[in-house]
């Protein structure tokens, strides 16, 4: 079914890049609470990142009621690697938009139109719009370095089990969820005078 290869390649991206754009912009936003002195910037951080994982889910909800709604079938045919790809691909947009913080917080308006770019060119070869398990064995080398063709591959390996060809390396696209989540807590630790006057 198209709908539901188009599906299960457009609802990773929005998970992904929609917490880590919002996240971006959580300093700005807010800038006015950071006189309290009660807040710190790791506030901001969590409560962000509390309201963007329950907006995620909200999305999910939405998407598949949607999709019910114009008669396509999208239940996975098994539910829980569906539930664990689309954890982890809410995971992946929580850890980037908490790197995205600190360093959008830095560098200012350059970094959020990086950001964008960066995202649309990971969604263009992530092979959410047209297969790519016919690619070359090079290609798909290098395909694999991106996590969106990673959390793709993941949440679509829940509707297509028949599908051998679908590729998966999950240890890979925690660790990189993790690595941004971890890079942007170290950031924020010690950037934390340079976030509350920047």
């Amino acid at each position: 079914s198209p709908a539901i290869f188009y599906g299960t390649g457009l609802l990773p991206y929005i998970l992904c890049f929609y917490p880590g754009r919002m996240m971006n912009i959580v300093m700005y936003q807010n800038r006015a609470m950071l006189a309290l002195p009660e807040i710190k910037p790791m506030n901001l951080i969590i409560a962000r990142a509390l309201l963007e994982i329950l907006i995620a889910l909200i999305v999910t909800a939405i998407f598949f009621v949607g999709l019910a709604l114009y008669g396509v079938d999208f239940m996975p045919t098994d539910p829980v690697v569906a539930a664990e790809a689309i954890a982890v691909a809410i995971y992946l947009g929580i850890g980037i938009g908490v790197f995205n913080v600190v360093f959008g917080t830095l560098m200012g308006q350059f970094y959020q139109v990086a950001y964008i770019l960066i995202m649309v060119g990971l969604l263009t070869v992530s092979g959410a719009y047209f297969p790519l398990i016919y690619a070359s064995d090079r290609i798909k080398r290098w395909l694999e370095w991106n996590p969106l063709y990673q959390v793709v591959n993941w949440l679509r390996s829940a509707y297509y089990m028949d599908n051998t060809m679908i590729e998966v390396d999950r240890l890979y696209l925690i660790g990189v969820a993790s690595v941004f989540l971890l890079l942007g807590l170290l950031g924020e630790r010690l950037l934390r005078g340079k976030l509350l006057t920047g």
